[in-house]
C-alpha cells in the first residue's frame, strides 16, 4: 500500500511545485515537482494532456501541439527540465495554444452564459440540498459531478420542494437554450489600469427619465483576462534551454531576444456584460 510519506509526496507533486511557501523533500530531485503542476513556468503534463485533447474535440487546429516533439527535446540540467533552444517555437506553442483555447473555447460567450447559469442553479438549490457542505466530506464530494443538475430536477419533480423551484427553472432554461444574454464588451488597452465596473455602476448609467427596470442583480460582469499563464509576464523567460553544441549547460532567453520572437503583450483584457433576462437586454446595452 501507499504510506503517509508517499501520499504526501504525491500530494506535493500535484499542489506545490515552485510555491514560495513550499518546502520540498530534499531527498527528492527538484525537477520532479515541475512535472505535474509546474509553477515555475507552466509547462507540465497537465497542459500537455488537456490542451491537445480539447483542441482536437473542439476542432481548434490553431491550438494543436506536437507533444511527442516536446518530449524528445527535453532533458534535465542542474535539476531543471530544459528544452533545446532551436525548438523554442514548439515551447511557445504551448502558451499560445493555452491563450487561443481560453479565447475561443473556455471563455466563449455562450460557454460563460451556461457556466453562470449552472452556478446560479447550484446557489439557488444550496439552502435545500446543502451542496456547499458536501465539499467538506470526501465521500459526499464524489457525488458533485454533472449529475447534480439532474438530481435537482428529479428532487423537485418528486417532492415539489419550493426551495428547488428557482434552481429547477434555471436548469430548464439551459435545456431550452434560453441562456443569459451577452450585452456587449469593451477591450482594455494593454497596460491600462482600468477599474472593473460593478453591476451597480452599469445599472445606474441609465438616464433618470428612462423606464428603468434594470437592477444590479440582473447583470453579470466578466472581467476576462487571457494570457500565457503568468498574467502580464511572458513565461518563456522562465523556461530553461540548452544549445545543441552545449547540451549540459542551462540558459534562459532574455527579454530583448523575446522582442523579436513573441508578442509584445501576452495578456489581453476584455470587460464583458451579460444580462439574465432577454427583455432587459436593450437596457443593458444602452447602459
Amino acid at each position: 500500500g501507499i504510506d503517509s510519506a508517499q501520499l504526501r509526496f504525491v500530494k506535493d507533486l500535484i499542489t506545490c511545485s515552485n510555491s514560495p511557501t513550499f518546502r520540498r523533500d530534499p531527498s527528492k530531485p527538484a525537477f520532479l515537482y515541475d512535472i505535474v503542476a509546474n509553477k515555475r513556468n507552466g509547462i507540465d503534463v497537465d497542459k500537455l494532456d488537456y490542451l491537445p485533447r480539447d483542441a482536437h474535440y473542439c476542432k481548434q487546429n490553431q491550438a494543436r501541439i506536437n507533444v511527442s516533439k516536446l518530449y524528445t527535446m527535453c532533458r534535465v540540467i542542474d535539476d531543471e527540465i530544459c528544452f533545446e533552444r532551436d525548438r523554442w517555437k514548439s515551447v511557445h506553442e504551448i502558451f499560445s495554444a493555452r491563450s487561443w483555447m481560453h479565447h475561443e473555447v473556455y471563455t466563449h460567450k455562450t460557454v460563460k452564459a451556461v457556466e453562470y447559469m449552472v452556478v446560479d442553479a447550484l446557489v439557488e438549490a444550496n439552502s435545500t440540498l446543502r451542496i456547499a457542505d458536501r465539499r467538506l466530506d470526501c465521500e459526499e464530494y464524489t457525488y458533485l459531478d454533472d449529475t447534480i443538475l439532474r438530481h435537482i430536477e428529479q428532487q423537485y419533480q418528486m417532492t415539489g420542494d419550493s426551495g428547488l423551484k428557482a434552481s429547477r427553472d434555471t436548469i430548464r432554461r439551459i435545456h431550452k437554450r434560453d441562456l443569459y444574454k451577452f450585452a456587449g464588451e469593451y477591450t482594455v488597452t494593454p497596460g491600462a489600469d482600468l477599474r472593473s465596473p460593478t453591476t451597480q455602476d452599469i445599472a445606474s448609467c441609465l438616464s433618470v427619465g428612462e423606464a428603468r427596470t434594470l437592477r444590479p442583480e440582473d447583470l453579470i460582469i466578466h472581467d476576462r483576462k487571457i494570457n500565457y499563464g503568468m498574467k502580464d509576464r511572458n513565461p518563456l523567460t522562465r523556461v530553461a534551454f540548452y544549445a545543441r553544441d552545449s547540451p549540459h549547460t542551462r540558459e534562459y532567453l532574455q527579454e530583448q531576444e523575446l522582442a523579436s520572437m513573441a508578442p509584445q503583450h501576452v495578456q489581453s483584457r476584455t470587460v464583458r456584460l451579460f444580462v439574465k433576462e432577454e427583455e432587459k437586454l436593450g437596457q443593458a446595452r444602452d447602459a
